[in-house]
């Protein structure tokens, strides 16, 4: 949630009471987002005249900052700036010299840079330039990101030491690029890290978060989350994050495709499963359309997407949430919610597992659930009418009635074994030495064309169900539709 100008008031004076032994800071500034480093104009009497900083009148007037002692920098006051700090004594001066430097290097390939406060006549205030080796541009034609960049550094570069900074949504105007720059220039820049000062922001940019990511020792990530109080006011939750916890990611809206991966992943044990449940989806989403008359459209691939995990090699993945932090087990395991998080993990009963289920079923949180199926695996979900229409397509010479099958007593049965005494006369290959299905992608393939909801048992149905709704909480703009 964006920082507006009142909570400056209330965190400064909230981390000014709790940080027993720390100086009080004696400067505070306030860039809100109503900013600009251009030179307003307004037409008055057949002549152009700057206007004066409207930006921060309003500012103050509409968050009542008047009696705080907090310096609003809305940028419009850039011109002044500059204008005093080139006629200050030698530390001012120096430290716009840090900054054109640091434009220097950062845009310009090394070449000198001067930023010059032009006085236009017949105008109060003036233009600013930028000189790059003796070559003047107006501030205006340069880009928007290199003007949202001057403005936001240029007071945190002629700051005093130990200074406070509260910056709002300072991905304004800045590219995904930019923003890396902002983020680590202020973690950097050794002109800022010897100054020590402190820096809020509050941002709604994925892309920030991810930068802070590479320097948890200089920041800490804090969320803001709106309640209501009483008499029509508002107060506000806020709580330090790791590093590392998916609800940021949540609170910012945050979805995979923002950089083209599926909002959410499938775990499954093996390609036969991915083919059921594709199936078994496709079905559902059918059957909401004709009975409910609701239109879902599921993007396997954007919305969702599968990942087969091979069985036993689940035991190598570690699936609890991330904090940041990195121990011995970190580094044996496989870090799940580093390759994709939102995932379900879908499991069969099968024998010998009761123990690893345990396991796993206690690691569950929001970006990660554990399913369990009912069945000892993903064909003992088959109904008997599509086992029937599956071995009558794989063996056409033979009659299967799907009357000789009970659902009841081959859910946690061998499904092979099962067959073989129901309907004998299976060649060899048919069943592997553990009783179950040997080709089982075969299988799948015969079965799942054509599936339709009436079809699957009601074991299925209800996977389903929970297959579904996993999908949809991880969509939610789907789930409106």
């Amino acid at each position: 949630m964006a920082l507006i100008s009142s909570q400056v008031k209330i965190i400064g004076n909230y981390l000014q009471a709790r940080l027993e032994g720390k100086a009080q800071p004696t400067h505070r500034t306030y860039i809100p987002t109503l900013r600009t480093a251009r030179t307003l104009i307004t037409q008055e009497g057949g002549r152009l005249e700057s206007t004066n900083d409207i930006f921060l009148h309003t500012t103050i007037h509409d968050y009542d900052l008047k009696e705080t002692g907090v310096v609003v920098d809305t940028g419009f006051g850039l011109y002044d700036a500059i204008d005093t700090t080139r006629n200050a004594r030698h530390e001012g001066r120096t430290s716009f010299k840090d900054f054109e430097r640091f434009l220097s290097a950062t845009f310009f390939n090394g070449k000198d840079v001067e930023v010059v406060a032009e006085r236009v006549r017949d105008q109060r205030g003036g233009n600013i330039i930028v000189a790059v080796e003796g070559v003047e541009r107006d501030i205006h034609h340069l880009g928007d990101g290199i003007q949202a960049i001057i403005m936001l550094l240029y007071p945190l570069f002629i700051a005093p030491e130990k200074a406070w900074f509260f910056i709002e949504e300072p991905e304004v105007h800045l590219h995904p690029g930019f923003q890396r720059l902002f983020i680590e220039t202020i973690t950097s820049n050794p002109v800022l890290q010897a100054k020590q000062l402190t820096i809020f922001l509050t941002t709604h940019s994925n892309h920030l978060l991810d930068f802070a990511l590479d320097d948890p020792s200089h920041v800490s990530i804090f969320t803001f989350r709106r309640r209501e109080g009483t008499g029509n006011k508002s107060t506000y939750q806020i709580q330090l994050s790791s590093q590392r916890d998916i609800e940021n990611l949540n609170a910012l809206g945050v979805q995979n495709t923002s950089v083209f991966l599926a909002n959410c992943s499938i775990w499954v044990e093996g390609i036969s499963d991915r083919l059921y449940f594709r199936a078994y989806l496709h079905a559902y989403i059918v059957e909401l359309a004709t009975k409910q008359s609701k239109t879902v459209s599921l993007l396997e691939g954007l919305h969702y997407t599968f990942l087969e995990y091979a069985g036993g090699n689940v035991t190598h993945f570690d699936f609890t949430a991330q904090d940041g932090r990195f121990t011995s087990q970190t580094i044996e395991d496989i870090k799940a919610l580093s390759i994709s998080n939102r995932i379900l993990l879908v499991a069969d009963q099968d024998a010998g597992k009761n123990t690893r289920h345990q396991a796993t079923e206690s690691k569950q949180h929001n970006g990660f659930k554990y399913e369990v199926l009912t069945v000892r695996e993903v064909e003992n979900l088959l109904s008997p009418a599509l086992l029937a229409k599956g071995l009558k397509k794989l063996y056409p010479n033979r009659d299967f009635d799907p009357a000789r099958l009970t659902q009841a007593d081959y859910r946690t049965t061998y499904i092979g074994t099962y067959l073989r005494t129901q309907y004998g006369g299976f060649p060899a290959s048919f069943t592997a030495d553990s009783g179950t299905i040997k080709n089982k992608r075969k299988l799948a393939e015969v079965i799942v064309p054509g599936l339709s909801w009436s079809e699957m048992s009601p074991a299925a149905q209800k996977f389903t169900k929970t297959l579904y709704d996993f999908i949809i909480a991880h969509n939610p703009r789907l789930g409106s539709n």
